[in-house]
């Protein structure tokens, strides 16, 4: 049969052909690889939220069990149930002691507030001489308006002599008083690496002894949770401290001096090595920087004894005068506790 001229495709035809075999072989290739752009984005960012959200509930499990985790909402839950009756019937009071006062004009200036909350700071052996405080905290500032609320409550119409405020001094700076205000027990400040391996803390105190770092050794072997900081612990008061609940150990941590090291020593089943990184002898705060404070102590210390009878029958009266509001239904019982006064 003869070859018919029309069925032999044309140069121009084929041509074109083979021009849009390529093009069409492009077309996939980018689709696919915009495809596969689109998954690799949305698995970055999948696997960014999921970072974030572990991020932002890294602090629900609080502990771990064998693996099992304790959650943060049931201690919390837990916590409440226990304490949050009390706690609750606590805020209340201290509100309406606060409503009180500031009826009977005896609220605080911001100033006085201020300044009382300084020489919390200054007779807390904790922050005492600390470079770092610049300021009262939210808690020191409550606690300073708490006590001269209570100061001026029960102080009110009571005079005090100048022997009334010495020897109220004369109580707070006794060294046997674990509450007083004035007397400051020295404080030792420490480096420590604790771990219960005894192989570990051997390896540390070896190459301490060679010459390496305390904090470097503390950050390879210090189960503490100072190990982040290099081992450094806030300073310890004598007696007023955890250590005071362990004699034994409270004794040998405050014979160190400046710079010594205390070798692997075994307390209660763990082993600890600590360095010496320095001591603040005890001291007393003069009278006259003091005067105005023993002078209110020795006010409200009269005054409890002749007003506290009335102000705590005008406090009452003012409860219940108070609207006290509960919109949790679990405080029901608190709030008919306050509204039958058998809280």
């Amino acid at each position: 049969m003869p070859l018919r001229w029309d069925a032999v495709p044309k140069p121009g035809i084929l041509y074109s052909m083979s021009r849009e075999a390529p093009r069409e072989r492009r077309t996939l290739y980018r689709t696919i690889f915009c495809l596969l752009l689109a998954c690799l984005y949305g698995a970055g960012c999948g696997t960014g939220a999921f970072i974030m959200w572990r991020h932002h509930h890294a602090d629900d499990v609080v502990a771990a069990v064998n693996g099992a985790p304790l959650s943060a909402a049931d201690l919390y839950g837990r916590l409440e149930q226990q304490a949050g009756p009390r706690t609750l019937s606590d805020m209340a009071s201290q509100e309406l002691t606060l409503q009180y006062a500031r009826e009977k004009h005896l609220l605080p200036t911001n100033m006085a507030i201020a300044d009382r909350a300084e020489q919390l700071m200054r007779d807390d052996p904790q922050t005492a001489g600390s470079l770092l405080i610049r300021r009262p905290s939210v808690a020191q500032l409550s606690r300073a308006r708490a006590q001269l609320i209570t100061e001026a409550l029960y102080g009110r119409d009571v005079s005090v002599t100048d022997a009334d405020a010495r020897s109220y001094y004369r109580e707070q700076i006794s060294p046997g008083r674990a509450d007083a205000r004035f007397y400051h027990p020295e404080t030792i400040k420490l480096a420590v690496i604790v771990t219960p391996s005894q192989r570990d803390v051997r390896r540390a105190w070896t190459e301490i002894l060679h010459g390496s770092a305390f904090g470097t050794e503390a950050h390879r072997y210090s189960k503490d949770r100072s190990a982040v900081s290099g081992g450094e612990l806030s300073a310890f008061a004598r007696g007023r401290s955890a250590l005071h609940r362990f004699p034994a150990v409270e004794s040998v941590i405050f014979k160190l001096q400046v710079g010594s090291l205390l070798p692997p020593t075994n307390f209660g089943g763990v082993w600890w090595i600590a360095r010496c990184l320095g001591r603040t002898p005890s001291s007393v705060t003069p009278f006259e920087d003091v005067k105005t404070v023993c002078v209110e102590g020795a006010r409200m210390r009269k005054g409890a004894a002749t007003n506290a009878k009335q102000v705590k029958d005008d406090i009452e009266t003012f409860r219940r005068q108070a609207k006290i509001q509960v919109f949790w239904d679990r405080y029901d019982k608190v709030a008919a506790s306050w509204t039958s006064g058998t809280e």
